[in-house]
């Protein structure tokens, strides 16, 4: 079971009442270690109640011996629907610079099975310094490049040797 560093603003029961968390959908997808071995992994938004795609693993405010999932770089720039904010994070790297290089898949809800819930959305690649953790840079592609509708970015890889050339691979997701 996977759970949240909910604070007073973000309440896990209002998430739940709200169908915004769903505990059976949050699936761990990426994982990845900084320079200063802190931990960060993907929830996917394949499916409806993911409250945070990108987080960082830090022992709960709650409790010293569980581990719980802290929105990565904030639960402000992850609001589902929210043009410009994280929508569905498959995966992430980090390069020898402490860069996180995130793939915004944009789609999202599309393994839910309920086609009214599925979102279409731009596809891209957001920068984040773990120095700072700021979001340095974000790039979306047009949708002639990654479709909108049946796109779907699964991973990407950094080539440190080419300071920072990077490949995406892209493949497809279509509704039955």
């Amino acid at each position: 079971r996977l759970n949240y560093a909910w604070d007073d603003e973000h309440k896990e029961e209002d998430y739940v009442k709200n169908k915004q968390f769903i505990v059976e959908n949050n699936l761990l997808a990426g994982i990845n270690i900084d320079r200063s071995n802190q931990m960060y992994v993907t929830v996917p938004r394949w499916k409806l109640g993911i409250p945070a795609t990108l987080n960082k693993l830090i022992i709960s405010p709650a409790n010293s011996s569980e581990y719980v999932l802290s929105p990565f770089p904030s639960w402000d720039i992850q609001k589902e629907g929210v043009d410009g904010d994280l929508q569905n994070v498959q995966s992430m790297t980090i390069d020898k610079k402490n860069r996180m290089w995130v793939v915004e898949v944009g789609r999202r809800n599309f393994y839910g099975g309920l086609f009214s819930k599925e979102v279409d959305g731009a596809a891209g690649v957001w920068i984040i310094d773990l120095n700072t953790n700021t979001v340095i840079d974000k790039y979306y592609f047009p949708e002639d490049i990654v479709s909108y509708s049946e796109g779907f970015l699964n991973d990407v890889v950094v080539d440190d040797e080419l300071d920072g050339m990077y490949y995406i691979w892209c493949g497809r997701v279509y509704s039955t």
